[in-house]
């Protein structure tokens, strides 16, 4: 749960069904920008008052749909202790980046998810490229479908969860994945079409892997109608299962209308599930009846589409505190201010000295198997000296070497590579940083 101004904000109270009562119907107010669904003040009370301000363990989440060719007001901004997830549904590419670990390999494009833990600190961004920023994408709903070309507008999700980071937040490593449009999953049942962003569902597992989030249990679909006729026609039925019990939630309608459980709900209102609970009315997993419209608007048809997040709760306090762009995230409100002064004393370099004693320990702790399995992603701390290797040399594993710390900032591509305390080499699975060093606060990469 948050704590806002000094207050913790409980999980709202409900029943012990994963059926929402009809007083459980949020409206939330559509304007001009990021619709704020879930989100409260921090503890200093600064931030955007949301509708509903904490329904843990997620922290946060927005929606925001504007025209294409208005550029967001995003920049380089820290984050710390949360797991920030964006679910990319329309707009042109964009190129996640963070001070630890660099720029993603894979370019977010629209139908893909980015997620980052943020764990003890860096400074993330993601922006589109200024020249020649190419076609407005949009998502498909076809598995393994590559989105099309014909977008109209920048639309997408950023979800912030509550990971379960102890109090030794220095311990907890950068790490993020950036997921394809392709390898997204989609399951087709019931009457809906199901992308799993996170957690299992129908017999598929999300595009965020779950040792991102530290293990933890989280359910994340974005779903739509299969009826895609006019509203005329009449209301479609589905039924969406595999609802844990021991989870909460909600549901955030996109278009359409709905009944969720006997309770309607239209387009910018979220239907809130009631409390977690391991012993509730019906055991396992739960379903929630779906009776639902497509809309008209503007002459066109608006087939029903929602977004529905749950995580299992963790019960305790959690501390915000804005500022720079960004908000950082900790288990006191000392704890978070000590993290906020790091990063004024030196943007560039937040979370890099805790980044790199965390994998220093994280590597002498592992067994060789773990440690060869390592993400992709995982912070690389060790550079070649120079003379061993040339860039793109292939890297034998077994071989013996010597490395160092690194202490430059700038690593050619191809001389980051893993090695354990008794300097055995190992195949390179760190990210080569961006030439030119760190990118300055608000700045494009072109």
């Amino acid at each position: 749960m948050l704590v806002n101004e000094g207050k913790a904000t409980p999980y709202p109270p409900g029943n012990q069904r994963r059926v929402p009562a009809p007083d459980t119907v949020t409206a939330l107010k559509r304007r001009f920008g990021p619709v704020r669904v879930v989100g409260a003040l921090d503890i200093e009370g600064r931030g955007t008052a949301h509708d509903l301000d904490s329904v843990d363990p997620i922290v946060f989440l927005d929606y925001a749909k504007i025209p294409a060719h208005i550029r967001p007001p995003f920049c380089a901004h820290p984050h710390c202790g949360a797991v920030v997830v964006t679910i990319f549904l329309e707009g042109r590419d964009i190129y996640p980046w963070d001070n630890v670990q660099g720029t993603e390999a894979e370019v977010l494009r629209a139908g893909g998810v980015y997620a980052v833990n943020s764990g003890s600190g860096c400074v993330h961004d993601e922006s589109s490229r200024v020249i020649n920023p190419g076609p407005t994408r949009r998502l498909t709903w076809a598995d393994g479908g590559t989105p099309t070309d014909d977008g109209a507008f920048l639309e997408l999700f950023q979800l912030w969860l509550d990971p379960g980071c102890g109090p030794d937040l220095d311990a907890e490593r950068v790490r993020s994945t950036t997921v394809a449009p392709e390898a997204v999953p989609v399951v087709v049942a019931a009457g809906l079409s199901a992308r799993v962003i996170m957690g299992d569902f129908g017999g598929r597992a999300g595009a965020v892997p779950k040792a991102l989030v530290g293990g933890r249990d989280f359910l994340v679909l974005h779903c739509r109608s299969a009826v895609e006729s006019e509203p005329e026609p009449g209301p479609s039925h589905a039924r969406l299962g595999g609802l844990p019990s021991v989870m909460n939630g909600f549901v955030y309608i996109i278009s359409g209308e709905a009944q969720f459980g006997g309770v309607t709900a239209k387009a910018g209102q979220i239907v809130l599930l009631p409390p977690a609970t391991a012993t509730g009315d019906i055991a396992g997993t739960e379903f929630l009846d779906i009776v639902g419209r497509n809309t008209a608007a503007d002459g066109a048809t608006q087939v029903l589409e929602f977004l529905v997040c749950m995580g299992e709760p963790l019960n305790r306090p959690l501390y915000k505190l804005i500022g720079y762009g960004g908000a950082l995230v900790h288990t006191s409100k000392e704890a978070v201010w000590t993290k906020m002064q790091e990063y004024m004393g030196s943007p560039q370099h937040f979370g890099k000295a805790a980044a790199r004693h965390a994998q220093e320990a994280a590597a002498a702790e592992s067994s060789d198997a773990a440690y060869a399995e390592l993400p992709a992603s995982t912070y690389e701390p060790w550079e070649l000296i120079t003379g061993f290797f040339d860039p793109g040399d292939e890297i034998k594993e077994g071989l013996g070497c010597k490395g160092r710390w690194r202490e430059r900032e700038v690593v050619a591509p191809g001389n980051v590579v893993g090695m354990d305390a008794d300097g055995v080499l190992r195949a390179p699975w760190g990210k080569a940083q961006e030439s030119g060093g760190d990118r300055q606060k608000g700045s494009e990469e072109n």
